[in-house]
């Protein structure tokens, strides 16, 4: 990637406060219920996982209807259960990583995202969106993350040292990751935003790709965004004592592998594009931030802030 100047904000260490909402241990031993293991063994299928369960949305909304319907007895109880694999905007999360990650997101938003679907395909990676009660036909889809896609990069670039100081407090690993972080970001400045199509276009792009859609239901109660790293793991909001947004950051690893990524540049991105999109859903709405909380196989359940 050609290193090009400097984004906004990468040296400014000094930050605004903001008021976290704040997090009790019952409170965060609800949100941790929610985890589940993937219906089937690893030593059993391996990496075509990918192929059995579709990747949507970091949503704690409640899974309704999967469109369209399955002919796969097996596939439709996971799907009845709401075991599925958890990114920004689902499948849009390959997408922009690769889109980014490639030539610096210099070239067609769309041509990319239906480019980055045949290698999916062609990779036996299911595709997956969703829509919701909220969607205005034409014009969004009821996915945050599609919708407000242009804002949410704008965002993670121009806010970019915020976030990597509010990731490394919540996983103090990161901080080793600093200089990787830098030179992303350094190589992000001429992003072709304006190719981005709105929402509802991105998810007939993805419908055309073969994708399934989800269809949520009721209205937004996530009061923390996780980052779960215990592989083939994932949140399940039925089962969960209370909402949160959730990214399968260990899926996006695997994801990256397939697409030919640099893995450890791919696991950045996609939290970098997790709390752009809290900030973005969340904090430019008049609302608290959300606390970041870690699902860790090593130590499970850190928290920030404390």
């Amino acid at each position: 990637m050609n290193i090009l100047r400097q984004p906004r904000n990468l040296e400014n260490k000094e930050f605004h406060p903001v008021q976290v909402r704040p997090l009790s241990l019952e409170e965060k031993a609800g949100i941790f219920e929610g985890f589940v293991g993937l219906a089937y063994p690893k030593k059993e299928f391996g990496e075509t996982y990918q192929a059995m369960f579709p990747n949507f949305c970091i949503d704690g909304r409640r899974a309704g209807p999967i469109i369209p319907g399955l002919t796969d007895d097996e596939l439709r109880k996971a799907y009845a259960k709401e075991v599925f694999l958890q990114t920004p905007g689902g499948s849009y999360t390959a997408v922009v990583l690769r889109w980014l990650l490639t030539n610096g997101g210099q070239t067609d938003f769309s041509d990319s995202a239906r480019d980055t679907f045949r290698l999916m395909n062609e990779g036996g990676m299911k595709i997956g969106t969703h829509t919701g009660q909220h969607k205005k036909e034409g014009k969004t889809s009821d996915c945050g993350f599609m919708d407000n896609l242009k804002k949410i990069i704008r965002t993670m670039i121009g806010r970019n040292a915020e976030i990597f100081s509010m990731l490394s407090q919540a996983d103090s690993s990161l901080r080793e990751k600093e200089v990787l972080w830098n030179q992303l970001f350094y190589s992000l400045d001429k992003v072709k935003l304006g190719t981005i199509p709105n929402g509802n276009i991105l998810s007939k792009i993805a419908k055309k790709a073969g994708g399934d859609t989800q269809e949520l239901e009721g209205e937004h109660a996530e009061i923390a965004a996780v980052i779960n790293k215990v592989p083939w793991t994932t949140y399940n909001p039925t089962y969960a004592g209370l909402k949160a947004f959730n990214l399968d950051v260990w899926h996006v690893a695997d994801q990256a592998k397939k697409l030919d990524l640099y893995v450890e540049l791919a696991k950045l991105l996609s939290m970098g594009l997790f709390v752009a999109t809290e900030m973005v859903l969340v904090e430019d709405k008049g609302k608290s931030r959300l606390p970041i909380l870690i699902n860790d196989p090593e130590d499970q359940g850190l928290i920030w802030p404390d």
